[in-house]
């Protein structure tokens, strides 16, 4: 269940239409209007901290189902899940998540993470430090397949990359997402002469080729810049 059906489900578990919630955030402190409920319903828009803050404090929801999807979907005497006390949605980022496996071309992932309607938290002071990012460039991809799979790599089939979708050109060697004749990859860009770039990938059982910068069936979706996963795979 993605952050977005989580939202439409605390509403249908509350029996109320989006002006209803609307007018009770509102009075609550949490000002909203129903046309932004239902952008946040449909991902158009991403949610707003207020309006995750405005749903737990105004409905008691449960932050950590809202967050991750565990637990029980309201706090109560028995089963009170709550952030800890230093954690705040204010301190929360929110990026967007897309599987690559399903994902396939240029056009279709771009609007994929446009109308994303799935999100994984992060600390914003982990974002801060860690990649120097704004948290608006960022975007984060499930990986498929081993081609990037090597004892000293971090980028597993099934883990997690984290993306600067502001990176579009080839800027230095490093890994990237890439689009390539209508399908998406992770590789590793190494630049050539001549407007050209090898394609590599760690694991050794893959063979580089090459690409030139000015084919039109090229495209750099974003540059990676973090990658994490389970160290093994639990059945």
């Amino acid at each position: 269940m993605t952050l977005q059906e989580r939202m439409k489900l605390i509403r249908r578990e509350l029996g109320i239409s989006a002006d209803k919630l609307a007018s009770e955030l509102t009075e609550g402190g949490y000002s909203i209007t129903s046309k932004t409920i239902a952008g946040y319903e449909s991902g158009l828009r991403q949610p707003s901290v207020s309006f995750l803050t405005g749903l737990s404090e105004v409905y008691d929801c449960n932050p950590v189902w809202l967050l991750t999807g565990k637990g029980e979907t309201f706090t109560n005497k028995e089963n009170d899940y709550k952030l800890p006390a230093n954690l705040a949605f204010n301190n929360i980022v929110f990026v967007p998540h897309i599987d690559l496996k399903v994902s396939a071309g240029y056009g279709s992932i771009i609007d994929e993470i446009n109308m994303t309607q799935d999100f994984m938290a992060f600390a914003k002071s982990w974002i801060i430090k860690n990649t120097h990012v704004s948290p608006e460039s960022l975007v984060l991809f499930t990986v498929s397949g081993d081609s990037m799979d090597c004892p000293t790599s971090s980028i597993k089939d099934g883990g997690l990359i984290l993306v600067d979708k502001s990176i579009t050109e080839f800027r230095n060697d490093g890994v990237y997402v890439i689009a390539l004749d209508d399908a998406l990859y992770v590789k590793r860009l190494q630049i050539l002469p001549g407007k050209k770039l090898k394609v590599k990938s760690d694991n050794l059982n893959y063979d580089p080729f090459e690409v030139s910068l000015e084919t039109d069936n090229f495209h750099i979706v974003g540059k990676v810049i973090w990658a994490g996963g389970l160290l093994e795979c639990i059945k």
